[in-house]
């Protein structure tokens, strides 16, 4: 019985050192996993922040060009004005060298028609409204289209106070 003793105890120290070695190489095994896996979240974060700079990066382009558009819309809307302008006081020298009129004597002859500022106004508030729209469009574009936030509960549950 001694003789068995001593050798199931044998047989417990070695599945004892047996079972610590297995259970080392899986440790070492599962820490080179969660090393990949840690890798490899890394790697997707950086992805996602690359995609999240290329995003604004084109966001800030559109905005760029849209702002480049709106400069030369208002650069071509002053030199239209300033055509317009002299063009009047172009006309204006022609009428004084004809005479003003009965009415030019009273200060009646202007003002019975649409002044031209009110055309050039409506006009720039169009082109205005159309280069917005543009760059709503745009925007969606680069974005993608808004998700409607999810109201609904997770069971269907109303969990709000009831009054």
């Amino acid at each position: 019985m001694f003789r068995a003793r001593v050798a199931a105890q044998g047989f417990t120290v070695l599945a004892m050192v047996a079972g610590g070695m297995y259970y080392s190489k899986d440790r070492q095994v599962s820490q080179e996993i969660r090393k990949l896996k840690d890798q490899k979240e890394k790697e997707e974060k950086r992805q996602r922040w690359i995609r999240e700079l290329e995003v604004r990066d084109e966001e800030e382009k559109a905005l760029k060009a849209m702002m480049a558009d709106r400069k030369a819309q208002v650069q071509a809307a002053r030199a239209a004005s300033a055509a317009a302008a002299a063009a009047a006081e172009q006309k204006g020298e022609e009428e004084s060298k004809q005479g003003p009129g009965v009415l030019g004597a009273l200060g009646l002859s202007g003002g019975w028609g649409k002044p031209q500022e009110t055309v050039d106004s409506d006009a720039q508030a169009e082109k205005e409204r159309k280069a917005a729209d543009e760059a709503a469009a745009v925007m969606r574009k680069v974005r993608g289209p808004i998700k409607p936030k999810d109201t609904s509960t997770k069971d269907g549950i109303d969990d709000s106070p009831k009054k």
